[in-house]
């Protein structure tokens, strides 16, 4: 534990003490006022490492120069030797002052010139030393070399950065019994060995130790503003530069007029002169008179070598003439939070005892101080120390995020706050100097929802730069009441989450960047939180209702008033409202109609549906309404909530309240609670039976003339004051309230609304009011919602100052002569709580003559001493006023008006005086227009006058001959005071930025209105009043679109100048109708972003200047805000031949407004997809990306890209075109041996065609054409192809009959069959082979029976692709009874089938051949013949007929072979013999006939019959043949 000694024990000795000793701050502070008090000087030497320490009586200034020459001469005479002087600090912890380095890094400047000795600064000890002036407190110090220093100096603004040099870079690390200390190797202290004069500084010392193996380590403070030396402080002695234990090798010191000379010469009076050793020191010469500007400033000493040598040692000290600002700083806020923000600017004068000073911000003075005198301190600064006349001014800001004030000062400024404090001694350089302080010029922009629950809402902003914000401060209120304000660090973090909201409440959001302090506040955001966590509610005007809630359809009549039906956590598909009473008609959300009057509109997410009324609500259409989501109502697993919607009113509920649980009380008593809801003027009655328990008729709730419940009762004043009243009422149960909020207001206007939270919380005190207020004060009971409010109570607060006849008046107040003129009419001027001294009346118009209490000069007045300081005046009794004492008069308080200060004013006036002329009303809000005001003329006095209002010449009131004792509507007017006659007499102005009007009377105006109140009085004075009324002469002129984007719109203009405009207002509006209205404060402030516009509408721009009132409006600019979604458009990025496969790019491009991947959505044929593709185009245009695929084919697909922005979805749509169905007639032709040909019918709505074709499972190819026909190549033979042909638009269609090709020589026919045989005919049936066989052709073969002829080849052409599955062909010109093989072969270009037969015989006719060659054969008469030709059989030969005859007998014999023997023949007879074949059919013609003579072996002579031929027989038989007889039966 360390044990503390009181410093005022220390006394001159040597301090080595074994154990430490360690002095804190407030043992010093409290020395130092000890010191003060006792008259005595502290000092405090370090040499050698040893602290000396001395005190002495003072009692002049004489005698502290005189202690401290012998102090300082003591201790240099004990130590002549310095060449063990070093400073040295051990390395522990703690803070260390600035110029002490920590590190273990070897710092040490590489010169063997270097002194292993400090270097110091002192003045010659040979000198009458006076003291005052060297007070510049250091220790051992070490700044850098050359280039440091000229950072440090040369690139300084208005003096030294000693933040650049001040960097300890002259310390070496030694170690020394095991620890580890800090050797200085070079040091310069401005001091004579570094005494300090704790008298004035102790306070800000830091401390002072000793560590117990006896090392010290010495902690002084340093001064932290830059080190001066008054110029009158080295008249004539020697400010001197030394480097103990060096030799001086070009040292130097350089100043603002370059090097300065030594040893002789003169550089504006500043002389240099050379010491012993390492040491420099210089003065001015009073020879030369004083230091002039030229050598005014930093002076720097470099040793042992000039300041070219970037090793040597360089200290600075400032030189200046008469005053100079030695520092200027604020005192910034680190809590962003806390608004408004408060700090403090101190400028720090040193110098020169004359002077004035001020500090200002631009052009505006904050504070200014002129013929300030610091002896007597008659500039009330702080003074930091009076030897040097070091005084620090304060100034306090108030920072608003728009306004810099300082008590009734203010001035608007932007961005970075830069302020200057000047110095001024007449006929000398005035000094000025500036800080800066870092504000961003910019608010947050797009500050979003991101997302939300019941009780966080998260948020975000885009960023600014680094260089624009350090952090942000994110703020929340409800209603008026700041919920939270948070501090987000860092200018990147723009997302913040709100946690410990209300669920089902509406907040207010905004966001400022800060740096040293806040920027300005960004538009706000409303958020309203969800209900609840989970289930289906709703929401109305910002509030949450319950199922069944009831809405009246006046308050439901647009798409801002809508209910809203809400599901978290879900995304709408189908959800609807339904009208319970007709389900099965669901509301159309996109039109109206008397059946059906609501529209809605939805949010995906979470799924919402806001519900409006869009037109009158008849009757029939009144009642239930079913909310259902997320999807239809007739889904049983959707989420259902009721809302009641009805017209003109309705009971909300009928209930019954209070019934007893406790039978055995009698009688019983309950409650019946009958709530209406809707139109405020009805009847009401609630009844049993037909007896009426209650009836009220012409009730109107605005009146409230019906008794209802009210929450809140019985408010009433318990106490107040002049600024304060305190009020309390009955506390309602626990159960009817969580606490209060009470209502302030004055004349219209809200003062205050206080939140009380508890329910047995029912008094609360309300200050900050003004005095001489009637104010009125309600209070409401508040649960989740605010009750109706109580009734008023009117509270009137104290006045302070004047009293007259038992009223209160302010500074200033006017009396009629004629009220005061007895002792009990008297004003009485009270100072409450202060005794009465010297106080009095004085005429302002005669001061040096105040009133005289005791004789009549006209007044007369009597006294108070206490308890209150009292002064009443009054004229003197048969006293008039004379017209040269009227006027005004000031009371001054508790002493006279010499000292006091305390004063008030009384206008003491003969007849009629005008009290005061005004406007009221005046209106704060310059977005309304045209704007209205009052204008007020209060006329005090005499009851007999004229008096008129005009602006310029023109008369606005003009009122004759009134007479405030009669009750005249001659003179319309407000009696204010009957005693007074104080009568208030108003114009109601209209100004519509032209013309100033009043009733049927106006007058054109341009720039400042001027108005006169004028007040006459027969053979009196005539009393007049102007007032003028600020209003810009010109509009802003340039007005011009600098930005936009889809709901907001930034335009700028040229800036007035502040003397002709506090501000402006932008004006928007559409079509007809204004949008928004913008009071944008401050003239520089030309600029604003127009936030909350519609998606891609076109706005009308104006901008007016205002001061008191609106100037002219400048001419309109039209400007359209960009759509949320600029296009969409979709790009074929693959071959459409891979159908269903083909991919396709939506592009949709959306606004950078909006977060792409949380709001942007594709719907493609209603199924909802994410948002997953997107790059960045420009600073306005995301491109969104969705690849989307043909599946099935022949649909037409709907993609939508849906933006979200404000919860309201913007879309476009795309939709690729299927056509109708697939191509027609699609048919195949083989052309060769590799290629066919397909083709198809053309259709009007294609754009093309896509072909595909397989070989089975083994290959898939496909190709587009626009044409009607394709032809396939280098296709394999003896294959079976499949072709589909798809037509197309954008999407390919469903694929055609499929067709099947077997490019190979056909199959054989089947079912060969032959039909219609004739007798020379046969038609020949078959079957082609397969629909996949290609066939162009038939050969159809038939080959006859009969060798003899040959085979027949027929070829039928046929075209491809019949419909056909059978063929016929009929042969003709066959021969009769022919048997036939009939081949049938299916052919294309490649070949011919294999063959299909069938055999068949013609239909027989009889033979037309006969038999030949008919010859008899012995020897048994065998009579023989050939075959009939078969070409000529007609059918199959069954047998023959021959015929015999001879001269008496004919007959025939059949043989069924070609022989027949001839028995029983005659001899010598002649036969005839023919022969004819027979079939089926019949016989055909008989043979040539031959003759046949049976001799027996003689020749004999055949008749000579013509064409009978003997034949030379055997001699038995002669044949004859007979050629083209046919026998007969003539033979």
């Amino acid at each position: 534990m360390k044990k503390k000694e009181k410093v005022s024990k220390i006394s001159l000795q040597k301090l080595f003490a074994p154990k430490q000793v360690q002095i804190e701050m407030s043992e010093l502070s409290a020395l130092r006022n000890q010191l003060y008090k006792r008259k005595r000087v502290y000092f405090l030497i370090w040499r050698d490492q040893q602290l000396f320490t001395k005190s002495e009586p003072t009692q002049d200034y004489e005698d502290i120069k005189k202690a401290t020459k012998d102090f300082v001469k003591a201790v240099g005479e004990k130590y002549a030797d310095s060449s063990s002087i070093q400073g040295e600090r051990a390395h522990s912890d703690g803070p260390l002052p600035s110029g002490w380095s920590a590190g273990e890094e070897d710092r040490t400047r590489s010169s063997s010139t270097k002194a292993t000795e400090p270097v110091f600064m002192k003045k010659a000890k040979t000198d009458d030393v006076g003291f005052g002036g060297l007070d510049q407190d250091h220790y051992a110090e070490c700044y850098p070399g050359g280039m440091e220093e000229v950072d440090a100096t040369v690139n300084s603004d208005d003096e030294i950065d000693f933040s650049k040099m001040d960097v300890g870079n002259c310390m070496e690390t030694i170690s020394h019994q095991g620890k580890h200390y800090q050797k200085l190797l070079s040091s310069i202290a401005l001091k004579w060995m570094t005494v300090v004069r704790l008298v004035d500084k102790v306070s800000r010392m830091r401390k002072l130790n000793w560590t117990e193996n006896g090392s010290r380590s010495v902690r002084f403070f340093k001064k932290e503003s830059q080190v001066k030396q008054s110029y009158n402080l080295i008249r004539p002695s020697p400010l001197e530069c030394v480097l103990p234990g060096a030799t001086l090798n070009g040292g130097q010191w350089i100043g603002p007029n370059g090097v300065v000379p030594c040893d002789g010469g003169n550089n504006q009076n500043v002389q240099c002169t050379v010491g012993s050793g390492a040491s420099l020191s210089i003065h001015i010469n009073p020879a030369n008179g004083f230091l002039q500007p030229p050598g005014d400033g930093w002076y720097k000493c470099c040793l042992p070598t000039d300041c070219s040598d970037p090793s040597t040692n360089i200290i600075f000290a400032n030189i200046f003439n008469f005053a100079q600002i030695e520092s200027f700083t604020a005192e910034l806020p680190s809590d962003m939070t806390v608004y408004p923000q408060k700090y403090k600017l101190n400028c720090v004068k040193i110098g020169y005892h004359s002077y004035s000073i001020n500090i200002r911000i631009g052009s505006t003075a904050l504070a200014s101080y002129t013929n300030c005198y610091d002896p007597s301190n008659s500039c009330s600064g702080t003074v930091l120390d009076s030897s040097t006349n070091t005084i620090r001014y304060n100034v306090d800001i108030t920072w608003d995020g728009m306004t810099v004030s300082s008590g009734s000062i203010s001035q608007s400024t932007t961005g970075d706050q830069m302020y200057q404090c000047k110095v001024e001694v007449f006929d000398q350089p005035t000094r000025t100097r500036s800080v800066t302080v870092k504000v961003p010029s910019a608010s947050p922009s797009s500050l979003t929802e991101v997302n939300k629950t019941a009780t966080t809402i998260t948020v975000n902003w885009t960023a600014l730069d680094s260089s624009d914000a350090d952090g942000y401060v994110v703020n929340v209120t409800s209603d008026t009441d700041t919920v939270q304000t948070i501090q987000v660090e860092g200018s990147s973090n723009n997302t913040i989450t709100l946690n410990g909201l209300r669920g089902g409440t509406t907040y207010s959001i905004t966001g400022r960047a800060y740096q040293q302090l806040l920027g300005p506040t960004s538009s706000t955001t409303r958020v309203f939180t969800h209900c609840q966590e989970e289930d289906i509610y709703l929401t109305y005007n910002g509030n949450c209702f319950p199922n069944g809630s009831y809405l009246w359809d006046s308050r439901v009549n647009a798409v801002t008033k809508a209910i809203s039906c809400v599901l978290p956590g879900t995304s709408l598909t189908t959800g609807q409202w339904v009208r319970v009473a007709d389900p099965d008609d669901p509301v159309d959300c996109d039109s109206n109609s008397a059946s059906d009057p609501f529209r809605c509109t939805n949010v995906t997410s979470p799924a919402t549906i806001n519900f409006y009324l869009a037109q009158g609500l008849p009757a029939a259409q009144e009642g239930w309404y079913k909310c259902c989501l997320p999807t239809d109502c007739s889904d049983p697993s959707t989420n259902i909530i009721f809302a009641n919607i009805f017209r003109f009113s309705e009971i909300e509920s009928f209930t019954v309240v209070d019934l007893f649980s406790d039978m055995t009380v009698y009688p019983q008593e309950y409650k019946l609670n009958c709530i209406k809801i809707g139109h405020y003027q009805y009847g009401i009655s609630m009844r049993i039976g037909s007896t009426a328990l209650v009836d009220y008729t012409n009730c109107d709730d605005q009146n409230s003339n019906c008794p209802g419940t009210i929450l809140a009762s019985s408010n009433n004043t318990v106490n107040k004051t002049a600024t304060t009243i305190t009020v309390n009422w009955t506390a309602l149960d626990s159960s009817d309230a969580d606490g209060y909020v009470v209502n302030v207001t004055s004349d219209t206007d809200t003062v205050q609304t206080v939140q009380v939270e508890g329910s047995s919380n029912n008094t609360i005190t309300l200050n900050g009011l003004r005095e001489l207020t009637t104010y009125s004060i309600t209070v409401r009971a508040y649960q989740q919602l605010l009750g109706p409010a109580s009734s008023t109570i009117r509270v009137f607060t104290h006045c302070q100052h004047e009293t007259y006849n038992g009223n209160c008046f302010p500074n200033g107040s006017y009396f009629w002569d004629n009220r005061v003129n007895s002792v009990t009419d008297s004003i009485s001027c009270v100072l409450p709580g202060t005794s009465l001294s010297t106080g009095q009346w004085v005429g302002v118009n005669d001061l040096d003559d105040p009133v005289d209490c005791n004789n009549n000069d006209p007044f007369n007045c009597t006294e108070v001493t206490s308890p209150d300081a009292s002064i009443s005046i009054y004229l003197s009794p048969n006293q008039t006023l004379p017209a040269d004492q009227e006027g005004f008069y000031k009371c001054c308080l508790p002493t006279d008006c010499n000292t006091a200060t305390n004063i008030i004013f009384a206008n003491i006036f003969r007849y009629a005086e005008i009290e005061s002329f005004s406007t009221a009303n005046l209106p704060s809000d310059m977005t309304v227009h045209p704007q209205e005001y009052k204008l007020n003329c209060v006329k005090i006095g005499y009851y007999q006058y004229n008096i008129s209002l005009k602006v310029g010449n023109t008369p606005l009131a003009s009122y004759i001959n009134c007479d405030d004792r009669n009750d005249s509507t001659s003179c319309p007017s407000t009696v204010i005071d009957n005693n007074m006659y104080t009568i208030k007499y108003t114009v109601n102005i209209t100004w519509d930025g032209v013309t100033v009007s009043s009733g049927s009377i106006s007058q054109s105006a341009t720039g400042d209105q001027m108005y006169q109140c004028k007040v006459e009085v027969t053979d009196q004075l005539t009393r007049t009043r102007n007032i003028d009324i600020k209003v810009p002469a010109t509009a802003p002129s340039s007005l011009t679109e600098v930005n936009k984007t889809v709901t907001t719109i930034t335009v700028s203009w040229t800036a007035l100048d502040s003397s002709d405009a506090d501000g402006y207002v932008v004006n928007v509006t559409s079509d007809t109708d204004t949008v928004q209205t913008v009071q944008v404060e401050g003239s520089s402030n030309n600029t604003i972003t127009l936030n909350g516009l519609r998606v891609k509408a076109t706005y009308n721009i104006t901008v007016r200047a205002y001061q008191q009132l609106l100037g002219p409006a400048s001419s309109a600019i039209s400007v359209q805000t960009l759509p949320v979604n600029n296009s969409i458009n979709w790009t074929l990025i693959s071959s459409i031949a891979q159908l269903n496969n083909t991919q396709y790019r939506i592009d949709c491009l959306t606004t950078t407004d909006i977060n792409p991947s949380n709001n942007v959505y594709w719907s493609v044929n209603g199924v909802m997809k994410s948002n997953s593709m997107y790059t960045s185009i420009d600073v306005l245009t995301y491109n969104n990306t969705l690849l989307v695929y043909p599946d099935p084919l022949g649909v037409s697909v709907n993609v939508t890209c849906i933006a979200m922005i404000g919860g309201v979805n913007y879309s476009k749509f795309v939709i690729l075109q299927v056509p109708s169905g697939p191509p027609n007639s699609v048919k195949v032709f083989i052309l060769g041996a590799t290629s066919i040909r397909v083709n198809w019918t053309n259709s009007s709505e294609a754009n093309g065609y896509v072909i595909e074709y397989t070989t089975g499972r083994v290959s898939r190819s496909a190709l587009f054409t626009s044409e009607n026909e394709v032809v396939l190549t280098n296709l394999s033979s003896t294959s079976t192809y499949t072709i589909s042909v798809y037509s197309y638009i954008d999407l390919p269609s469903v694929n055609s009959t499929v067709t099947v090709l077997k490019f190979d020589v056909p199959s054989p026919v089947t079912s060969l069959s032959v039909s219609n045989v004739s007798t020379t005919g046969i038609t020949v049936n078959w079957t082609i082979p397969s629909r996949d066989n290609y066939v162009t052709y038939y050969t159809i073969s038939y080959t006859p029976s009969c060798p003899q002829l040959s085979s027949v080849n027929e070829i039928v052409s046929v075209a491809p692709h019949q419909s056909t599955t059978t063929y016929s062909y009929t042969l003709i010109g066959l021969y009769s009874g022919m048997n036939y093989t009939i081949t049938v072969r299916a052919g294309n270009v490649l070949g011919g089938s294999d063959p299909s037969s069938v055999k068949i015989d013609t239909m027989p006719t009889a033979p037309t051949g006969v038999p030949t060659s008919l010859s008899v054969l012995q020897p048994i008469n065998n009579l023989t013949w050939n075959e009939v030709d078969c070409s000529k059989h007609n059918g199959l030969i069954t047998g023959y007929t021959v015929i015999i005859s001879n001269s008496s007998i004919t007959y025939s014999v059949t043989s069924t072979k070609r022989y027949i023997i001839l028995n029983d023949l005659v001899l010598d007879t002649v036969y005839i013999i023919s022969v004819a074949a027979v079939n089926s059919a019949g016989s055909g013609p008989f043979s040539d006939p031959i003759a046949l003579l049976l001799h027996p072996s003689q020749s004999s002579q055949l008749p000579a019959a013509s064409g009978l031929h003997s034949v030379d027989v055997m001699p038995i038989i002669y044949v004859f043949i007979i050629s083209t007889v046919y026998p007969s039966d003539d033979l």
